[in-house]
């Protein structure tokens, strides 16, 4: 790709811009009279030889000569992932849930798990991941849980596995963290950290107990068994004002935490625009509150920047309760409007996955796409936001990405 293509000006401020070349590897500041130069050779403009001579005219001229990244496609198979969602059974009742047009009694029936997990292992991969995840609770059908483990690490001496158990964090008995222990399995606590948020936003379905405690008597066991875990918080309006205080309160009560991953509610419905701006000003306070307490803050966007691909996401192959293969493990069941576009196949009949029609729904784009400046970083976006999201929340959202890239490559610099 020719620079040109390959070169953006991002204003920061008065007469402060960022020059930013993704493929290339290459940003830095520029005044406004650089700005113009920069301008002039993208648009083709042949520079006069006081522009050429320049510091921003010799500064183009290496930069044009660096060989840009060749990103390529990623096909979905085979895969190195598996996800599996057990069951659409869950003991909460999330204020925010994405799953809960899913919420059943289905279970994944043994069979149907088992010959999913032999079509994974048939992957020609040698390092392969499975995650346990909701629909519902994985940790609610732990049995069947244990089998896939057990048939996994029984079933191929050469692979090199990594288990992933995403939990609500209230049902980790003793014998459960044993277990944990014993696979060095990683756990992923979805967790709002302070009691009065927890207890309001992920209270149980059928109890008036409160989830807080539970939760944090399971994190002290976890931590007592050197179990390395991350936790997960869903920013709502409610929390919002809060996340540098989460961060302060884990790094003085959960000690050996060093990531604390905020995502913010991602809801079709809401017409709460201003909220993204609010997560991007609360995010970087948390952020610096995070460097001080030697506990890493990040989200999806944020860790986007930190990468280059061709596409948001490479389609995930999700085991639903029912057989269905999903690529996306937040479209789980038939009872969800988008759960056509993101079926792919069966796992009673694998020779038949519609992976090419998957593969060209990931790799669509905006038309606005093409002079993003965080186009390689964003990639399009999530496809189930795209295609859920009315056009004004979209476009919240792309501002929304491109604050926080700006922001990053503002921190960088």
């Amino acid at each position: 790709m020719e620079l040109k293509k390959d070169l953006f000006v991002i204003p920061v401020n008065e007469d402060s811009n960022i020059v930013y070349a993704p493929l290339r590897g290459v940003f830095f500041s520029a005044n406004d009279n650089a700005v113009k130069v920069v301008k002039k050779y993208i648009d083709g403009v042949i520079m006069s030889d006081e522009e050429s001579k320049s510091a921003i005219g010799k500064h183009l001229c290496v930069v044009e000569r660096l060989q840009p990244i060749i990103l390529h496609k990623k096909n979905i198979l085979p895969t190195s992932h598996l996800t599996i969602i057990l069951s659409q059974l869950c003991n909460l009742n999330c204020l925010y849930c994405y799953a809960k047009k899913s919420r059943s009694e289905e279970i994944i029936a043994k069979e149907q798990l088992k010959k999913g997990l032999d079509y994974f292992l048939s992957q020609p991969i040698q390092d392969k991941s499975i995650i346990f995840t909701g629909g519902g609770e994985p940790t609610m059908t732990w049995d069947l849980l244990v089998y896939a483990i057990e048939y996994a690490l029984n079933s191929n001496n050469d692979t090199n596995f990594s288990f992933t158990i995403i939990t609500n964090g209230t049902l980790l008995t003793n014998d459960k963290i044993d277990y944990i222990k014993k696979y060095n399995i990683n756990i992923v606590l979805s967790f709002e950290v302070f009691s009065d948020m927890q207890n309001t936003q992920r209270g149980f379905a059928n109890s008036e107990l409160d989830t807080f405690p539970i939760i944090n008597e399971g994190i002290k066991k976890l931590i007592t068994n050197n179990i390395p875990y991350k936790i997960r918080s869903t920013i709502t309006r409610k929390n919002i004002h809060l996340m540098a205080d989460m961060v302060k309160y884990v790094a003085i009560h959960y000690k050996k935490l060093k990531k604390i991953h905020f995502e913010l509610e991602s809801n079709s419905e809401s017409e709460d625009l201003g909220i993204y701006s609010d997560f991007i000003n609360a995010f970087f306070d948390a952020r610096e509150v995070g460097k001080a307490n030697n506990v890493e803050v990040y989200n999806y966007t944020f860790n986007s920047t930190n990468s280059l691909k061709h596409r948001f996401c490479d389609g995930d192959f999700c085991l639903t309760p029912t057989g269905d293969i999903s690529a996306c493990h937040r479209i789980s069941s038939s009872r969800e409007k988008l759960f056509n576009k993101f079926y792919y196949g069966s796992i009673e009949c694998l020779d038949n996955l519609e992976v090419e029609r998957i593969e060209r729904m990931l790799d669509d784009k905006f038309e606005e796409c093409k002079i993003c400046f965080a186009k390689w970083h964003c990639a399009g976006g999530c496809i189930v936001e795209r295609l859920a999201f009315r056009p004004e929340q979209q476009a919240a959202k792309c501002n929304f990405v491109r604050e926080i890239t700006k922001r990053v490559l503002k921190e960088k610099l």
